[in-house]
C-alpha cells in the first residue's frame, strides 16, 4: 500500500519534474551555444562564485511551489474524505507526500551536479586536476538539507491557503531584518549560507552548528506540518467558511492578499542590495541647502548636485568639457550620442572615487578634495564611457576577462593626463608590492573571479595600467581602440574565454599578444627592482585564527619593523555587497569579527600594510583558516 501511495504521489508531481528537467536542458543548450563545452572544468571556488545563488533560488522556488499545495490540495479537491476511508493512516499519507516531494527536489542537485561532472569529464586534459568528488557529494547533501528545510517551511505555511504568498514574503522579509540585526542564532538558519562550504586545498569544511540547527528546525517544521495535516477536516473548513461570510473580513482579507507581490518585491530588492539610503543624515535633520538639488548642462555633460555644493560643482563644470576633449583625443573614440550624466551627490561603493554605468557617472564631491582631484576622477570615469562606446555596449558579457583592461586603460589615461610625480610613484610601489608577493601573469589578471579569489581584487587598477602602457608601447596609441573594437566585432567566435579569448581578439585586432605580455611582465619586474628598498621594508605577515566566545579572533605575526598601519580584510558571508570587508584593529593588535556575522566554516582574509607613501594597502595573497 505504501509503495502504491508513493508512486501515486510521484505521478501527481510529474509536472514539477518536467519543469526541473526542462530548466536543466535549456541551461545546458544555452551553455553549449554560447560557450565551449570542452572548457568547463569543475573548480569548486569558481562553482561557488557562479552557481551558488542560482541553485539556491531554484531550490527556493520549487520548494515553495511544491509545499504550497502538497497537503492542502487533498482538502481543496475533496479527496481527503475518500483517502480517510482507505485502510491507511494520515501519517502514512503525510510520509508518502513528503518523500515524493523530496524526490522531486532531489532532481535539482542530481541533474545539476551530474551535468557539471559530465562537462568536467569532457573538459579534462592530462594537466587538469582530478574530479573533486568530495565537493560534489557534500554539495548534493547540503542542497538536499536546504530543500527539506525550505519544503518544511512551505508545508507549515500552506495551511494558510490564500494567505500563503503574503505570509511567505513576510517571513522572508522578517528573516532579512533579523540578519541585519546580527542576532547570533539567525545566521545558523540561513539556507543560502549552508550551500557555501569552506574550501582549504582538497578539504571541504562544513559548518556543523549550522547543519545541526537547520536539521532541528526542519524536524520541528515537519512535526508542525504533520499535526496540521492531521487536523484537516470538516470542522476547520466550516470555521473558515463562517469567517468568510463576514463581508468586512472578506474585503479586508482581499486587500491584504494583494500586498503579497509588494512584500516579495520589497524583500528581493532588499536582499539584492538595491535600496540606496542617504548615508549622511535623515531628511528631516538635513539643512535645506543639502536637501535641494540642482542641474546644470555643459556641451558634453549634465551635472546633478546639491545646491550647497554649487561652489565646488561650478569649478568642475568650467573644466569638464576640456576633460572630455582630452580623453576623446587620447582614445580616438566617438563621443556618446547624448550628454554624460554626472551625479555629484549620490553615494558610491567604498574604496571607489567614482562609478560609471554606460553614460552615467557617479562621483560624489568629497570634503577636502581639490579641483585637480576632481578633474582626475572625471577623466578616469569619462574614459570608462568612451571604452563602452568603443565596445558598442558588448563588453559586459566579457567583463570577467577584460575588467583589468577597462580599469587599467582608464587609470592609464588618468595618470598620463592628470597625475603628478607623487601619484606615479604610488602606482609604481603598488605594482612592486603586489609583484613581490608573487607574480601575476596575464592568465590570472584576465580572470577576474580567480584574481579576486587569490589576490587583492583592486590590483586590476595598477596592473591593468601597466598592461595598457605595454599595449600602447608595442603597437602605438591607437592600439586600445583597435583592441576594444575587436572585442565587439560581429564575427567573434562564441564561447571563448580566458587565454583563448585574448589570443583570438588580439589576432583579430592585428596585435601581437606575446609582445604585449612580454612588455607587461618586464615592466612589472623593472618597477619591482626600482622599488627594492620599499619592498624590503614590507615584512611578510601571517596569522592564526581562533573562535573565542562569540568572536572570531585573527592574530597577525611578522618579523621586522612595521612600515605603517596593518590592515585586514575578510570575505563576507553575504551573497551581495563588496567582495571584501575591512576590520578594525583591536588594542592588542588582533582583528575580530562577530561569529554571528560569519556563517561559513572557514574564514578567508587578506593582511597587508597601509604605508604613508602608498594610496592603497599592499596585501598578501588570500589566506584561509577553519573557524569551527
Amino acid at each position: 500500500m505504501m509503495r502504491a501511495l508513493f508512486i501515486k504521489e510521484l505521478r501527481g508531481l510529474r509536472p514539477f519534474a518536467l519543469c526541473i528537467v526542462g530548466i536543466m536542458v535549456v541551461s545546458l543548450v544555452y551553455l553549449v551555444a554560447t560557450e565551449a563545452p570542452d572548457e568547463q572544468l569543475l573548480v569548486p571556488p569558481a562553482w561557488l562564485t557562479e552557481n551558488q545563488a542560482g541553485v539556491f533560488f531554484l531550490l527556493l522556488l520549487f520548494s515553495l511551489m511544491l509545499g504550497a499545495g502538497l497537503l492542502i490540495n487533498e482538502r481543496e479537491q475533496g479527496t481527503l474524505a475518500f483517502l480517510d476511508g482507505l485502510p491507511l493512516s494520515r501519517t502514512r499519507l503525510f510520509v508518502a507526500k513528503v518523500t515524493a516531494a523530496l524526490a522531486m527536489l532531489s532532481l535539482i542537485p542530481i541533474l545539476g551536479m551530474g551535468t557539471e561532472l559530465l562537462l568536467a569529464a569532457l573538459s579534462r586534459t592530462s594537466l587538469a586536476p582530478s574530479l573533486h568528488w568530495t565537493f560534489v557529494g557534500v554539495q548534493c547533501a547540503l542542497q538536499m538539507l536546504a530543500s527539506a528545510y525550505l519544503l518544511a517551511f512551505a508545508l507549515v505555511l500552506s495551511f494558510s491557503r490564500g494567505w500563503f504568498a503574503l505570509l511567505a514574503g513576510t517571513v522572508f522579509w522578517g528573516f532579512l531584518w533579523l540578519r541585519q540585526l546580527e542576532i547570533p542564532w539567525v545566521a545558523n538558519l540561513d539556507p543560502y549560507a549552508l550551500l557555501g562550504p569552506g574550501l582549504i586545498d582538497e578539504r571541504v569544511l562544513v559548518s556543523w552548528p549550522q547543519i545541526g540547527a537547520l536539521t532541528a528546525a526542519t524536524c520541528v517544521l515537519l512535526a508542525l506540518a504533520w499535526m496540521g495535516f492531521l487536523s484537516l477536516g470538516d470542522r476547520v473548513q466550516l470555521a473558515s467558511e463562517r469567517l468568510g461570510r463576514w463581508r468586512f473580513l472578506r474585503v479586508f482579507g482581499t486587500g491584504l492578499k494583494l500586498l503579497a507581490p509588494v512584500v516579495w518585491i520589497a524583500a528581493i530588492v532588499r536582499l539584492m542590495g538595491n535600496i540606496e539610503r542617504d548615508e549622511a543624515k535623515e531628511p528631516a535633520m538635513m539643512p535645506l541647502g543639502e536637501y535641494a538639488f540642482s542641474r546644470r548642462e555643459t556641451q558634453h555633460y549634465e551635472f546633478l548636485f546639491r545646491s550647497a555644493q554649487w561652489d565646488q560643482a561650478k569649478e568642475l563644470l568650467d573644466a569638464a568639457d576640456e576633460v572630455h576633449e582630452e580623453v576623446a583625443e587620447f582614445l580616438g573614440g566617438t563621443p556618446p550620442p547624448v550628454r554624460i550624466v554626472v551625479d555629484l551627490a549620490s553615494p558610491i561603493l567604498p574604496h571607489a572615487a567614482g562609478q560609471t554605468n554606460w553614460t552615467k557617472i557617479r562621483m560624489p564631491i568629497e570634503a577636502g578634495s581639490d579641483l585637480a582631484e576632481r578633474r582626475r576622477t572625471l577623466g578616469h570615469e569619462t574614459a570608462h564611457v568612451f571604452i563602452e562606446q568603443l565596445g558598442e555596449g558588448r563588453l559586459t558579457s566579457r567583463f570577467n576577462n577584460i575588467r583589468f583592461l577597462h580599469e587599467g586603460l582608464a587609470t592609464h589615461i588618468e595618470h598620463e593626463l592628470y597625475a603628478g610625480p607623487r601619484l606615479r610613484a604610488q602606482q609604481r610601489r603598488a605594482v612592486a608590492g603586489a609583484w613581490s608577493r608573487g607574480r601575476i601573469p596575464l592568465g590570472l589578471l584576465s580572470d577576474d573571479r580567480e584574481l579576486t579569489r587569490t589576490r587583492d581584487p583592486l590590483l586590476v587598477y595598477p596592473l591593468g595600467e601597466v598592461f595598457a602602457r605595454a599595449l600602447i608601447a608595442a603597437h602605438g596609441p591607437e592600439a586600445p581602440a583597435r583592441l576594444l573594437r575587436a572585442f565587439a566585432r560581429d564575427d567573434a567566435p562564441p564561447g571563448l574565454k580566458d587565454a583563448a579569448l585574448w589570443r583570438d581578439t588580439m589576432q583579430a585586432a592585428g596585435l601581437n599578444i606575446e609582445r604585449v605580455v612580454a612588455g607587461y611582465e618586464s615592466t612589472c619586474a623593472e618597477m619591482t627592482a626600482q622599488e627594492e628598498k620599499f619592498v624590503k621594508r614590507l615584512p611578510r605577515i601571517s596569522a592564526t585564527v581562533a573562535v573565542e566566545g562569540a568572536k572570531i579572533v585573527l592574530r597577525p605575526t611578522f618579523t621586522g619593523v612595521a612600515p605603517g598601519e596593518m590592515v585586514c580584510a575578510v570575505e563576507p558571508s553575504e551573497p551581495v555587497g563588496p567582495p571584501i570587508s575591512l576590520l578594525s584593529r583591536q588594542e592588542d593588535g588582533s582583528f575580530t569579527i562577530e561569529r554571528s556575522r560569519h556563517t561559513k566554516a572557514t574564514l578567508r582574509f587578506l593582511l597587508g600594510w597601509r604605508t604613508p607613501t602608498t594610496a592603497h594597502p599592499i596585501f598578501e595573497p588570500w589566506a584561509e583558516s577553519p573557524v569551527n
